[in-house]
């Protein structure tokens, strides 16, 4: 996602409470999600469901 368009999806998120803009920026940026719980599960007992 470009900078640009990310930040217009952020603006009809926030301004107008746009849920398609949303739904953008949560699979955008879902890799980056993806790695950091990946990162954090490494850490977290294995009582623990994740």
């Amino acid at each position: 996602m470009k900078e640009l368009e990310e930040k217009e999806l952020w603006v009809r998120f926030k301004e107008r409470g746009d849920e398609a803009a949303r739904e953008r920026l949560i699979v955008g940026h879902m890799r980056i999600v993806n790695y950091i719980a990946g990162r954090m599960a490494i850490h977290v007992p294995p009582s623990v469901e994740l």
